[in-house]
C-alpha cells in the first residue's frame, strides 16, 4: 500500500508539473501574440499615413492646397520621423521604422539593421507595402488625373514598403 501511495504521489507531481509546463507555454504564446499585434496596429497605421497625411502627399494649390492621398513627395518622405509616422516612443522598447521604396533603403529614423532588413524572424517585424505615385516635387494636376485614370502617366508608381519594429 506505501509503494502504491509513493507511486500515484509521484504521478501526481507529474501532472501537475505538466499542467504548469502547459500553461506557462500557453501564456508565452498569448504574450508573443499581443506584442505582435500592437506591431501590427502601430506598422498599419503608419503604412495609411504614409501614403495619406499631408506630412507626406503630394500637394496642389488651386485656390487652396489640395492633397492627394497614394501620391508621395520624396521630399517629404524623405523628412520620415516617427511623429510624422504615428509612431509612438515606447519607454524601454522603443519602435524603429524603414522606408523602402522598391526595395531599396529611402528614410528611416536610423541605419537599417542587417538582422532587421534581411527578415530573418518575420515575428519581430511587421512590414507593409503600398503602391504609389513618388514624385520629386509637386506635380501637376492632369499629371495625377492621368495616372488615376491609368492612361498617359509621365510620373513613376512606385512599391513603398514601411518596416516597423521594436527594440
Amino acid at each position: 500500500m506505501t509503494v502504491d501511495f509513493v507511486f500515484s504521489l509521484i504521478l501526481l507531481m507529474l501532472a501537475l508539473g505538466y499542467t504548469f509546463r502547459i500553461a506557462e507555454a500557453n501564456e508565452y504564446r498569448l504574450k508573443e501574440e499581443q506584442l505582435f499585434g500592437d506591431l501590427q496596429r502601430v506598422g498599419s497605421a503608419a503604412s495609411e499615413l504614409m501614403v495619406a497625411s499631408p506630412a507626406f502627399a503630394c500637394e496642389i494649390t488651386m485656390g487652396t492646397t489640395q492633397y492627394f492621398s497614394h501620391c508621395v513627395n520624396r521630399a517629404k518622405l524623405l523628412a520620415a520621423t516617427k511623429d510624422k509616422l504615428g509612431i509612438p516612443s515606447a519607454v524601454g522598447r522603443d519602435y524603429h521604422f524603414e522606408i523602402l521604396v522598391d526595395k531599396a533603403h529611402e528614410a528611416g529614423d536610423s541605419a537599417p539593421d542587417p538582422s532587421v532588413a534581411g527578415d530573418t524572424d518575420a515575428r519581430f517585424i511587421y512590414s507593409e507595402e503600398r503602391k504609389v505615385i513618388l514624385s520629386a516635387g509637386n506635380p501637376a494636376l492632369a499629371d495625377i488625373k492621368a495616372c488615376f485614370n491609368g492612361a498617359g502617366c509621365t510620373l513613376a508608381t512606385r512599391d513603398l514598403m514601411i518596416k516597423v519594429w521594436r527594440e
